[in-house]
């Protein structure tokens, strides 16, 4: 039987993952996903794929807005209400909301180079590539509201390449368990108690997967061995981006149902 093994979500782009026992997921994902982002001088994205010590900074939503820490060091940060400007989230522009000097400067500070924080409130519209889909829209995700992994590709993955199993080196949504490794990539739906999800393209992968997810600190690994054994159309495949086409309340635990 399958089971939803492990939620996360990531308040901030790219900052550490927020292990969840219960969340409330809708048309653009989690609740609260990657609401936040922060941007360069210029407004690029920042992600670990250039900066991996943003890993270790936590945010966590909070009424009216976000905490964000540094060890015992932190700053609470409210919704921005004005300040809006265009980013870019890859495709860009996206538009959002600058969340002011004082969180800028004190991510600056910890992240050695000048950025700014923004928000995107639900307002602030973003299309999901129309090749994939109809009318969706997501959050500073990188593609897709969800990502889906399979609990058993992450530890046969791990073995080949001789590193600790941590689904975390993937930044996902919802960890499945109970499966064959790599029988993701044949499921086409997911249904967890009212929650409908539909998998609607193979999740290429980065060098960001060789951050450890606890330190920051990069290796070559998992990506070496998956472009060895998982990659597909020149691409290096591992997780399923998923859009959700039945919101509701996913609890840690539930059974889930498979449809090919």
């Amino acid at each position: 039987m399958l089971t939803l093994h492990a939620l996360y979500r990531y308040p901030v782009k790219s900052l550490a993952a927020q292990p969840l026992g219960s969340a409330l997921v809708g048309p653009r994902g989690l609740e609260h996903d990657r609401a936040w982002m922060v941007v360069d001088a210029a407004g690029e994205q920042l992600t670990q794929r250039t900066l991996p010590a943003m890993v270790r900074l936590v945010a966590q939503p909070v009424l009216g807005g976000i905490s964000l820490r540094d060890g015992l060091d932190r700053i609470t940060v409210g919704h921005p209400v004005d300040g809006l400007r265009d980013v870019t989230v890859w495709e860009g522009p996206v538009p959002a909301l600058d969340a002011g000097d004082t969180a800028a400067r004190w991510l600056s500070d910890r992240l050695g180079q000048p950025v700014r924080l923004v928000h995107q409130p639900p307002h602030l519209l973003r299309p999901v590539d129309a090749r994939y889909a109809a009318g969706d829209q997501l959050t500073f995700a990188d593609g897709f509201p969800l990502l889906v992994v399979n609990l058993a590709s992450v530890t046969a993955t791990a073995a080949a390449a001789g590193i600790p199993a941590d689904p975390l080196r993937y930044r996902p949504n919802l960890v499945i368990e109970g499966a064959e490794p790599f029988a993701e990539d044949h499921w086409r739906r997911l249904t967890i108690g009212e929650v409908v999800i539909d998998l609607v393209k193979p999740c290429a992968r980065c060098v960001m997967v060789n951050n450890d997810p606890a330190t920051g600190r990069s290796g070559t690994e998992p990506l070496a061995t998956l472009a060895r054994t998982r990659k597909f159309a020149n691409k290096v495949i591992f997780g399923q981006n998923a859009l959700v086409r039945g919101g509701g309340t996913l609890l840690v635990g539930q059974p889930v149902h498979c449809e090919p």
